[in-house]
């Protein structure tokens, strides 16, 4: 469909191939201006899993909203699995946790989310819930940087980049990349956390309108 091929021509563009099979519909966003920061409104198909493809690619790492991540089917090359929320996704699973998380190797979401899913109004307690379920997990915090709570109690925190804001929008997705590569590559817990924060910061300077609003590695280090 025109949205469809509107996102291969912007993954063209960024050298991204596009593997899988084609759909009829493409899911659509629109995001809108909500009390300094923005919500969206979205139309979309009911998600599905392309599991031939995924075990074709051989994947090191699979990033799924987390009600879909045990929904994923073994696959040889034994990824790390990443999982991530939306505000659908939370309102599923609230009060619904599921008994363990230990198969997954993080959860990312931001501040309203982990509260939000836990139903406690302290950020650092929603953390350490659910990292007692068995899991990293990794909470973005707007200009308050982000933390990193693991199974064990351990906290690691960030500070945010300052940076003049053009757009919010798309930097939880880019701290989620970030955060993957940085622990593919075997960073430690807290230099994982700053690249990530240090990517999504800056990430905030480039407007959508840019169509591109992802960084470099080497314009990322550029800034350490």
């Amino acid at each position: 469909d025109p949205a469809g091929r509107l996102l291969r021509e912007l993954l063209d563009e960024a050298g991204i191939p596009w593997i899988g099979r084609p759909s009829e519909r493409t899911p659509v966003s629109v995001a809108l201006p909500a009390a300094g920061d923005r919500a969206f409104v979205t139309a979309a198909p009911p998600p599905e899993i392309d599991a031939e493809t995924l075990a074709s690619l051989e994947p090191r790492a699979v990033v799924a909203d987390l009600p879909n991540v045990g929904l994923l089917p073994p696959l040889a090359s034994r990824p790390r699995l990443y999982a991530v929320l939306g505000d659908p996704e939370v309102q599923a699973l609230a009060g619904r946790l599921p008994a363990s998380l230990d198969h997954v190797t993080a959860l990312v979401l931001n501040d309203r989310e982990a509260r939000a899913l836990t139903g406690t109004g302290d950020r650092d307690e929603a953390a350490r819930r659910l990292a007692a379920l068995g899991t990293t997990v990794v909470v973005t915090c707007g200009a308050a940087g982000a933390t990193a709570t693991e199974p064990d109690g351990h906290v690691a925190r960030a500070a945010a980049v300052a940076v003049e804001v053009e757009d919010t929008t798309g930097a939880g997705d880019l701290f989620t990349a970030a955060w993957v590569r940085a622990d593919l590559t075997g960073e430690p817990l807290d230099e994982r956390l700053a690249f990530a924060t240090r990517y999504a910061s800056m990430s905030l300077a480039a407007a959508s309108l840019d169509r591109q609003k992802g960084l470099t590695l080497e314009e990322v280090m550029q800034e350490v």
